[in-house]
């Protein structure tokens, strides 16, 4: 599948230098290189992929993100194709997303990382002495991966980098690398490398500017949000806190920096992901006050929270969720509580790499519906309320509900809008008994109305890899 991300009007690039600081260095007879990054996005042939050929029918053009930051790391050959196995490592450098004027431009910077988890440490992140890549005339490979996560040492002298190159990602980080091939830099200062709009010719690019291919985001977008009623106090409800059990264990190590994370098959050569075992808590970075009214949600309502994170892609298995919430009033008082289903107790679902699951809690009743909607990573859904009775996106399915959550009462005794409250003792979650069919369903009319471009057509609930 290809739902790659393109940018419609802004070219990234790579570097802070100047086109005069381009060219030779007379000191060491060094090159300084930059590079152009057009998009993110998912399965994209190494070396070949480029702005002409991408195909964008069921995603948004997406700015690159200011203060992302990306490692970029040269190769050369040893033979005729590409291997971090055997090829040989030139250098490295880092480079972090700064907004000037109408542009985002990646300045090289240095980093550090927390020594207890081995993750980039944002306050460590330092544009000030930091020099970009800097080569010697010759041909090279240019590997970029994103975030700049640090290349795993050699295991054995914990010094050299380990052959081939391996990184180690974690839930959290939105990973992505890629190849850009068989790359010249001149000693003039500019660079040749393959056109794609023409096979088997090169293009030449003044300044030094190398145009990266695209970048595969190898991991899933996880989501959490509340399906508004504005009839009700039901908008004063506020997720604070969410947990997922039976996840992949993070970190992975990826056997390559380009592996896929998720198992794509072994005539497809992807890494197979055998340890859904771990849990993962939602950080509180995670929950942001969401102002985007494309989300359906009326931002005059005090809690309109957005819970979301990069997570490891998932195979298909069952899993958990502990949903806490917060009920407020007009009074100004607030209930809390927390929702739980059971892995045993829930349809099974497989997490995509590139691909955004939203959970909602929907008002239905007296209980609380826990319902899915599935797009690419930066659609948006939007649900339409427009009869005052909860609204509903263009599609979704149902995986289960909480009976007995919610009471309504009426303080004014006359009439007017109903309280909600929590009810006392135990919560019945009860799980969607036909899932099966109703997640097949849902995958068709996703692929049918383009919100995907999932080729389904043959293929079985267990082979389209999401749910069984």
């Amino acid at each position: 599948m290809k739902k790659l991300l393109i940018l419609a009007s802004m070219m990234f690039v790579f570097g802070g230098c100047s086109e005069s600081e381009h060219g030779v260095d007379p000191n060491d007879g060094k090159i300084a290189v930059s590079f152009s990054l057009p998009a993110i996005g998912v399965e994209s042939s190494a070396g070949s992929a480029s702005v002409a050929s991408l195909d964008t029918r069921a995603g948004k053009p997406v700015p690159f993100d200011e203060n992302v930051t990306v490692r970029i790391v040269a190769y050369k050959r040893t033979g005729p194709l590409a291997d971090l196995s055997s090829d040989s490592y030139v250098d490295e450098a880092t480079y972090i997303a700064v907004k000037e004027g109408s542009q985002i431009v990646l300045k090289p910077c240095t980093m550090s990382f927390d020594a207890d988890t081995g993750r980039i440490d944002p306050s460590g992140i330092k544009t000030e002495g930091a020099s970009p890549l800097r080569l010697m005339a010759g041909t090279y490979d240019f590997y970029a991966i994103t975030p700049a996560l640090a290349l795993e040492k050699d295991a054995t002298d914990g010094s050299t980098l380990a052959v081939p190159a391996k990184v180690s990602v974690h839930h959290g980080d939105d990973f992505a690398s890629s190849l850009t091939g068989e790359v010249e830099v001149l000693s003039d200062g500019s660079v040749r490398q393959p056109d794609p709009a023409n096979v088997g010719s090169k293009k030449t690019q003044t300044g030094g500017k190398v145009e990266l291919i695209i970048l595969d985001r190898k991991c899933s977008r996880i989501e959490f949000n509340v399906v508004r009623n504005t009839e009700t106090a039901f908008d004063k409800l506020e997720i604070v806190s969410a947990k997922m059990t039976k996840m992949t264990k993070s970190p992975i190590v990826l056997s390559t920096i380009l592996d896929e994370i998720y198992d794509k098959g072994a005539s497809a050569g992807g890494s197979y992901v055998a340890d859904n075992s771990a849990g993962f808590d939602f950080p509180t970075s995670a929950f942001t006050k969401n102002p985007d009214k494309e989300t359906g949600m009326d931002t005059d309502f005090p809690y309109k929270w957005l819970v979301a994170s990069p997570i490891l892609p998932k195979k298909e298995d069952k899993y958990g969720i502990t949903i806490g919430i917060r009920l407020g009033n007009d009074a100004g008082t607030a209930q809390e509580a927390e929702l739980r289903t059971t892995d045993d107790k829930i349809g099974a679902l497989a997490f995509l790499p590139d691909t955004r699951y939203t959970f909602w809690l929907k008002l239905k009743g007296n209980g609380i519906q826990l319902v899915l909607t599935i797009g690419n990573w930066e659609s948006v859904d939007s649900w339409e309320d427009p009869d005052g009775i909860g609204g509903y996106p263009l599609t979704y399915v149902i995986i289960g509900t909480w009976d007995n959550v919610i009471e309504w009462t009426d303080d004014t005794d006359i009439g007017g809008f109903l309280r909600p409250e929590f009810t006392d003792g135990k919560w019945d979650w009860v799980p969607n008994q036909s899932w099966d069919s109703d997640l097949g369903v849902y995958i068709e009319e996703l692929t049918a109305s383009g919100i995907v471009d999932w080729d389904t057509s043959g293929w079985t609930n267990t082979d389209k890899n999401i749910g069984e």
